[in-house]
């Protein structure tokens, strides 16, 4: 009686240690599947930088694989403005070309122009999905001598600037004058 006793106590134990290891086996594959999981709710960025153009607003909500979710500027890169031109001044733009820089965010009576140069121009043309208006899109560059002049101002990522390209020296008379002589050329033109 006391080997049955002993025997029907292993059985038991032996079920209890098979229940167990089934068991352990399921926690392992969804703490597997929990850590998984963990992974795709957080997201990293591979550098610094400030969120730009946030495209997902929704807690909790899903993000298809290569969905572009925001833009990041990175903190420690150089400052570039983007700058819209208008398609008929872009035979006027060349890189390397003198440009003044405005910050309308700032009050306009302390904070100066700063100079910049035109790195780039694109080479087609892009289009503002709000307005239809077809632009080309200029970089442009400030130097850090300039940046010190706005003192303790900090710039942030998207914020609106004005910029002036200077594109040559006219004087009155030939502002009064192009339109006219513009004129009687295309109207002397043969077909």
């Amino acid at each position: 009686q006391i080997l049955q006793i002993d025997e029907s106590y292993r059985a038991e134990v032996l079920e209890q240690l098979q229940e167990a290891r089934s068991r352990i086996a399921q926690l392992e594959e969804q703490k597997i599947a929990a850590e998984d999981e963990l992974t795709r709710v957080e997201i990293l960025a591979p550098r610094n930088g400030y969120v730009h153009q946030l495209s997902v607003h929704t807690i909790g909500g899903v993000i298809s694989p290569g969905e572009t979710v925001m833009q990041i500027v990175p903190r420690e890169d150089q400052l570039i403005v983007e700058a819209q031109v208008r398609p008929v001044d872009i035979d006027q733009m060349a890189p390397g070309q003198n440009a003044r820089v405005r910050f309308p965010s700032f009050d306009q009576r302390t904070t100066p122009e700063l100079n910049a140069t035109l790195l780039t121009v694109s080479p087609d043309l892009s289009e503002d999905e709000r307005t239809g208006m077809t632009y080309y899109v200029a970089r442009l560059s400030i130097d850090d001598e300039e940046l010190d002049k706005l003192g303790e101002q900090a710039l942030v990522p998207g914020m609106p600037v004005e910029t002036f390209l200077k594109t040559g020296d006219r004087t009155v008379l030939s502002y009064l004058v192009k339109p006219v002589t513009d004129q009687i050329a295309h109207a002397l033109r043969e077909r």
